[in-house]
């Protein structure tokens, strides 16, 4: 299913969510771009990255550098997130900008700021685990509205 981002760097932030919300980037807020509702991609390729630690985010970098390659560039990872929080954080002390889940906007982030980014869209694959012969009602019901959420966005 199609996911947008948001990015966050020095100040900003950025976030991916599996739905189809808005691609952001999240930079420190000495970074001024007055005047711009939606940042390009590329507008970020002089950025240092922060990104985040493979054990807690399997795939996730490479996921920020396929969005990068199709912007035309690169990242360049300079520090890296073992959370949401932590990247904020990062981007908050002004070591970069990063690339997270749009939900991540609810998280504090005084020092951060969130910025929509122009036609950064990603497929982000879902699966879920049960136990074998699992016969919960609830179990059945949650994995039943999942299935109805992945065909509407199908759609």
């Amino acid at each position: 299913m199609p996911a947008r981002y948001r990015a966050f760097g020095n100040g900003t932030a950025a976030s991916a969510s599996s739905t189809r919300s808005l691609c952001r980037r999240s930079c420190p807020r000495r970074i001024r771009w007055p005047g711009r509702s939606a940042w390009a991609l590329k507008a970020l390729r002089q950025e240092p990255f922060i990104g985040y630690d493979e054990q807690a985010f399997s795939g996730r970098n490479e996921l920020i550098a396929d969005l990068c390659a199709e912007a035309g560039f690169a990242p360049r990872f300079v520090k890296y997130a073992d959370g949401l929080a932590t990247a904020l954080t990062l981007v908050g002390s002004a070591a970069g900008v990063v690339l997270m889940p749009e939900e991540a906007g609810d998280l504090p982030h005084p020092p951060a700021m969130f910025r929509p980014l122009k036609n950064c869209l990603a497929r982000v694959a879902f699966c879920a685990a049960t136990r074998k012969g699992e016969k919960r009602p609830l179990v059945g019901t949650v994995l039943g509205e999942f299935r109805l959420q992945a065909q509407a966005r199908q759609r």
